[in-house]
């Protein structure tokens, strides 16, 4: 579980530098700072259960970065608030369902 939310903070800080420079708001930022973050959760989680398929993790990242751009106009309506929440209560509640010992490969 830490390990995910390092590396999604990890991302986030990546992508820091890019989105201050066209010119995302603060607030923005933070949205998808968190929607980034329960990705990499969701992410871990599907690639420790899926027999360590990074196909499976990779489909999803790309399956959300092909959704948003195509909504309605290149990503025009695309709101990191309402995804934020979104994926963090995905995320929650695949760690409250299956615990925390399934973001791991140790079991």
């Amino acid at each position: 579980m830490r390990a995910s939310l390092i590396l999604g903070t990890i991302w986030a800080v990546w992508h820091l530098l890019p989105l201050l420079q066209v010119g995302r708001a603060w607030d923005w930022i933070g949205w998808w700072t968190l929607a980034t973050v329960a990705a990499r959760v969701l992410q871990t989680w599907l690639y420790n259960n899926t027999s360590k398929s990074v196909f499976g993790a990779t489909l999803f990242h790309a399956m959300s970065n092909v959704s948003w751009q195509l909504f309605p106009n290149r990503g025009s309506h695309y709101d990191p608030h309402i995804t934020g929440v979104l994926l963090a209560i995905s995320a929650v509640f695949v760690v409250a369902r299956w615990g925390p010992r399934t973001l791991t490969s140790r079991k």
